[in-house]
Order: C-alpha cells, then structure tokens, then sequence
C-alpha cells in the first residue's frame, strides 16, 4: 500500500519565522494592499528534461515553500486568513517522476498557511518582458470576489 502521508517541509526554518516575515510585510504594505508573488518558473533544458528547480529567493524567503506553479497571496486584515498559498494538489503518479509535493493540506499543517488551494488551470504570459510571470484562474477568481463587506465564496 503506497505511503499517504504528507512529506516533510525540507528547510530548518521554523514556520513561525515564516509568518513572521510574512507579517512584517504586511504591516509595511498596509490595509489596503494585496501583495502576490509568484513562484519561480520551471526552465526546461531541452525537450524532455529540465534544470534543477530554484526557488525565487523572495519567495521562499516569505513562505517555505519550495515548489513550482505556486503563487503567495498576502491580503491585510482578511477575516478569514491573511496568507493564501496556490499551489499544486499532491499526485501520487507525478510524485514518481518530479518527487514529493506538499500540497495545499501539507502547505497548511507545516509551514503555517491561514488557507492553500489547488492551481487547477495555469495562464502563462508569452510577452518576452514577463515570460515566467503566472497567475491562476484560482487566484482571479479570488481577488475579483472580493466586497468591502467580505469574500464571497463559490
């Protein structure tokens, strides 16, 4: 019976310290900021293989979280959580080929998330200024959704 269980976060840093970076920037930001960071994108080498995956520096600095396809989203003074990771679901099949992810439970228990959804459909820009920039149709959806009286749910 394959393992279930949830992979362990990989950096020493303690989610705590996480949240408090995440935190700060937010302060300095204010109320009336929603801060969105993408991941680093995935770089291929030639058709079938690609680099070694690195992290965005301020990316990871913010949020632990060391995988591809995923976007931080900082919302001040949200009621129902601040800090909204997008990331990808676990895939036992893909597990095999690109190792172990966290997904959007795992994202929640160990590094400290208010709430973590799935990307189900990525957009990527083919503009050469902004060639790794990537958005979800999650994330939109999200932040159009958005009232001054609250979030409205789907």
């Amino acid at each position: 019976m394959p393992n279930k269980s949830v992979p362990k976060a990989p950096s020493p840093i303690k989610p705590a310290e996480y949240a408090r970076r995440r935190r700060q920037l937010m302060r300095m930001a204010g109320e009336d900021a929603i801060l969105i960071l993408p991941a680093a994108p995935e770089r291929v080498r030639n058709n079938d293989s690609h680099f070694p995956y690195r992290q965005d520096s301020d990316f990871l600095y913010l949020s632990g979280f060391d995988e591809p396809e995923s976007v931080l989203v900082l919302v001040p003074g949200r009621k129902h959580g601040e800090c909204l990771l997008f990331c990808r679901e676990r895939d036992a099949e893909r597990e095999i080929w690109d190792g172990a992810r966290l997904g959007p439970e795992g994202a929640v228990e160990q590094l400290g998330f208010d709430d973590a959804y799935a990307t189900l459909q990525r957009v990527t820009t083919q503009q050469p200024d902004d060639a790794g920039l990537q958005m979800t149709f999650g994330i939109l959806k999200l932040l159009l959704c958005q009232f001054e009286d609250g979030w409205v749910d789907y």
